[in-house]
């Protein structure tokens, strides 16, 4: 599972269609219906969001730590101009 979620990380990933699916088993083979063909499908678009979701969460929690790095100068200039004016 857990290489899936890695290979469909940051991917574009395509869904194959119901009937993809039924012609995919058809080949080799097996008889699916239509039912079982939209859990697959809806299993697979599961785990693609959930792929998805977690590298959006990584990139949050990445983009929060770098912004908590910086110093920002504008937000302290109030302050300081209150003290200045004070004195």
């Amino acid at each position: 599972m857990q290489e899936v979620l890695k290979a469909w990380a940051g991917c574009d990933i395509s869904i194959p269609t119901r009937s993809d699916l039924i012609d995919i088993e058809k080949d080799a083979g097996r008889a699916m219906k239509k039912e079982e063909a939209n859990s697959v499908q809806r299993a697979l678009r599961i785990i693609r969001d959930n792929a998805l979701v977690e590298t959006m969460a990584l990139r949050i929690l990445k983009n929060e730590a770098s912004r908590q790095k910086k110093s920002y100068k504008n937000l302290d200039e109030p302050q300081q101009r209150r003290k200045i004016l004070l004195l």
